[in-house]
Formats: C-alpha cells, sequence, structure tokens
C-alpha cells in the first residue's frame, strides 16, 4: 500500500499543479467571453462570442483527456462524430447538436471555477505547508535571527527550526495518501464527464465499421479499374505485337528469323505472366475461401 502511494504521488501532484495552471487562464477566459458575450448580445456582436464560449468545452475536453495520462491511467477515447461534409460550418453544426459538446462545456465550467481551486488548495495543503516545516532551520539560517514559519508560528531557536521540520516531514507522510485518493477522485470526475456514453461509443463503433466499408468499396472499385486497364490496354497490345512479329517472321530473310523468333517468344512470355498478373487481381475473400 505505502509502495503505490509512493509510486503514484508524483503524478497526482504532477495532475493536480497542471489543473491549477489550465484553471486559472481559462477562469479568466472564461469571465471575458461570457461578460464580453452577453454585453454584446442585444447588438448581436456577442452571439458568436457565446457561441464560442459555448465551444470552448471541446478543446478543453480534448486537453483534458490527455492530463490524464499523469495519473497512469488510459484517457477515454473522444466522444465527438466525425462530420460527413468538409467545413467549419459542418463541423460547427455537428457539435452543437452533441450531448458530449455540453457535457465537456460543464466541466469546462466546473473546472474554471471549482475544480482547479480545490486542487490548489489540495497542494497547498498536502505540499507547501508542510514543505515550509520542513525548511525551517533553512529559513533560520538564512534570517540570521527569528523568523516566521507559514506566516503562523515564529521561530528563534535551531531546536524549535529542528521540531518544526520533524513536524513537516511527519505531515508529508501523513497526507500523501489522501492527497493520491483526491488526484484519483478528482481524475474521476474528469473521466465520468469526458467520456463517451454508451450510445457515443456504438455510434462511434458503427462510424468505424462504415468508414472500413467505404476504404473496401474504394480499394475494390480500384481494382477493378487496374484489372480492366490491363486487360484492356497493355494486353490488347502485347496480343497485337505477338501477331505481328509472327507475320513478320513468315517473309523475314533467313539472317533475322532467329531474332525475331526470340522477339516472338519474348512476348508470348510477357503476355503469359501479363495474364498471370491479371487473374491475381482479386478480391480478397477469394483468396480467404
Amino acid at each position: 500500500m505505502i509502495r503505490t502511494v509512493v509510486r503514484d504521488t508524483p503524478g497526482a501532484v504532477a495532475y493536480l499543479l497542471s489543473g491549477v495552471l489550465v484553471g486559472v487562464p481559462l477562469l479568466l477566459l472564461l469571465l471575458v467571453l461570457g461578460a464580453l458575450g452577453l454585453a454584446l448580445a442585444p447588438l448581436l456582436v456577442g452571439l458568436p462570442l457565446l457561441a464560442l464560449l459555448a465551444l470552448s468545452g471541446v478543446p478543453v475536453g480534448a486537453l483534458e483527456r490527455r492530463r490524464l495520462l499523469v495519473t497512469r491511467t488510459s484517457p477515454p477515447p473522444g466522444p465527438h462524430a466525425t462530420p460527413v461534409e468538409p467545413g467549419l460550418a459542418a463541423w460547427a453544426r455537428l457539435r452543437f447538436t452533441e450531448r458530449a459538446t455540453w457535457r465537456e462545456l460543464a466541466y469546462t465550467l466546473l473546472l474554471g471555477f471549482v475544480l482547479w481551486p480545490l486542487d490548489a488548495l489540495a497542494l497547498c495543503a498536502a505540499v507547501a505547508v508542510p514543505g515550509a516545516l520542513l525548511g525551517a532551520p533553512l529559513q533560520l539560517a538564512l534570517s540570521g535571527g527569528d523568523t516566521r514559519i507559514v506566516k503562523l508560528w515564529l521561530i528563534d531557536t535551531q531546536g524549535q527550526a529542528l521540531l518544526c521540520a520533524a513536524a513537516g516531514l511527519a505531515l508529508v507522510l501523513a497526507l500523501l495518501g489522501p492527497l493520491t485518493l483526491y488526484a484519483r477522485a478528482r481524475a474521476g470526475v474528469a473521466r465520468l464527464l469526458l467520456a463517451p456514453s454508451e450510445a457515443e461509443g456504438e455510434r462511434r463503433l458503427a462510424e468505424v465499421t462504415r468508414s472500413r466499408a467505404r476504404l473496401v468499396a474504394a480499394f475494390e472499385a480500384e481494382r477493378r479499374r487496374i484489372e480492366r486497364d490491363l486487360h484492356d490496354g497493355a494486353q490488347q497490345r502485347l496480343v497485337s505485337l505477338s501477331m505481328t512479329l509472327g507475320l513478320v517472321r513468315l517473309d523475314a530473310p533467313p539472317e533475322l528469323a532467329d531474332r525475331l523468333a526470340a522477339a516472338h517468344r519474348e512476348a508470348d512470355q510477357v503476355l503469359g505472366e501479363l495474364r498471370e498478373l491479371i487473374h491475381g487481381i482479386h478480391p480478397q475473400v477469394l483468396a480467404d475461401y
């Protein structure tokens, strides 16, 4: 148990710290977009800002799914479907009609206003305060007289500093487990809101199936085109060349007959290899069965 906690603690600290680094600018962005969008909405200028605010969860969700890798767990797959038509309008129309977009927006608002302050509080309680206590002897030595630890306790002797350091070490060991558990719960909230639902997973599976079917159809069409081009083009020309060489041999002088015969045999051999190649271009299902 202790070994697991120690192993997962660096990932938990990195996950929570990166959550704070993402949450602070995200909060500012949400406030700016929301305030400007609502203020300019009567002039219709704020509507694009509100639309951008509604879609802000899409990149935030993608970033959060990647951040889950820090916790040594595999991130959930993306819940969004691929637009059938190209272009920004088709992409935006699809995103506004997906439930995943609104779940990601809910998580974005939760991250910007609630989650990152909790992450900062957990890090401060589990890392910053014990770290300040551990560094009490160094702080006292640098101050040259007395120093105040975490703005609360005034110490002026090395014995008090060593006592603070011992308390900091005990506090670190005591808070490693709760910090790791909090990071796991925090990652669980992200996974719950950002993972695709069962219906979305079935839809993605259907999309993959249709995509593979389109690839198979494209390969089959290309195979038929190559087979047709070889049969109607190169094969017919080789047949014509072989017949021409055979006719020329009938009227050729003896000194050229051997060379024409060799050329005729070579053309017949190439023609046979081309026919085998054409016959070999067939659907994979025929080779499987």
